[in-house]
């Protein structure tokens, strides 16, 4: 107010907003009372701008909520029921949406395709690759074909443009009848069998044969094979399971404790198994907060 004596009005500005206000008896008040409507003022402005952030983040909540389930029903809501195997699943996101997946194609009576994969990043960008990825594998005639299956994810992830997506995967096809597991595993870490033998469970490696797929040029790829048992365990996890670390920094992958517990483990169902493998990588983390998604496929080989 600059001249209280002749003013009929004053007004109040806080970060772009102005309040004009217009009384002949603007001369009659109290000038303590400027600072205290001030103050208000700006309380006001707060407090609505506070409601309206929070409107918003409610929505993209929302919609960041939906996206997760339309990304989730991608995934096996439940594992199929296939002859000569038992199968199991755990996915835990480190956010709503994620780039990890999953599933489980019966090909024939006696050959399942298994995969399990992991998008590179997190958030809505790995996740639209993810169920590129997925959907791409679906539509495929020829599931037995491991090569071209490759072939064709790595053409339809390029195909998006994206300079830094790619996705590390494995593709196994179980032959019940014949007894083996054909795959190709595209750099994923941790593809194991664990089998059997006089002298307890042995782990034994699914090695990688092929390079990530998506974002450098692919020569032929390979499909390897491996002799199953009955009883053996076909482990696949994403490496928030072995990477996951303990407070001196130690990765669990790289401890006995881990490889003692797949052992011990093998012998129960896949879904008992799955629970000891999480449990375990649960209370390695120590409480923290998960650095990484968590997912993983158990197929075990029975009678």
């Amino acid at each position: 107010v600059s001249d209280l004596s002749k003013s009929r009005g004053f007004f109040l500005v806080n970060e772009g907003q102005h309040l004009y206000i217009f009384c002949r008896y603007t001369k009659l008040f109290d000038s303590t009372i400027y600072d205290k409507l001030y103050s208000e003022f700006c309380r006001f402005e707060n407090r609505t701008k506070t409601i309206s952030d929070l409107a918003e983040i409610s929505s993209l909540s929302q919609e960041w909520q939906q996206l997760a389930e339309t990304q989730r029903s991608f995934l096996p809501a439940v594992m199929p029921e296939i002859e000569h195997l038992e199968l199991a699943a755990y996915f835990r996101p480190l956010v709503n949406v994620s780039g990890d997946y999953y599933s489980v194609l019966p090909i024939s009576r006696t050959k399942t395709l298994l995969m399990l994969g992991d998008v590179s990043g997190k958030g809505l960008a790995a996740a639209l690759v993810m169920d590129l990825v997925m959907n791409t594998v679906k539509i495929l005639e020829n599931k037995s074909d491991l090569p071209a299956m490759i072939k064709a994810v790595d053409k339809a992830i390029k195909s998006m443009r994206l300079q830094d997506k790619y996705t590390v995967l494995f593709l196994g096809i179980v032959d019940t009848s014949a007894m083996t597991i054909s795959y190709v595993n595209a750099s994923m870490s941790d593809p194991i069998v664990i089998t059997r033998t006089p002298s307890g469970y042995k782990i034994k490696p699914l090695t990688s044969n092929c390079s990530v797929v998506g974002i450098i040029d692919i020569p032929d790829v390979q499909v390897a094979t491996q002799k199953l048992y009955r009883g053996d365990v076909i482990l696949m996890a994403s490496d928030g399971v072995s990477e996951v670390m303990d407070d001196s920094g130690t990765e669990l992958g790289d401890t006995e404790l881990y490889k003692n517990t797949l052992c011990s483990s093998a012998k129960k169902h896949p879904k008992e198994f799955v629970d000891d493998i999480v449990d375990l990588v649960l209370s390695y983390n120590g409480g923290k907060k998960l650095r990484d998604d968590v997912t993983m496929m158990v197929a075990k080989v029975v009678d």
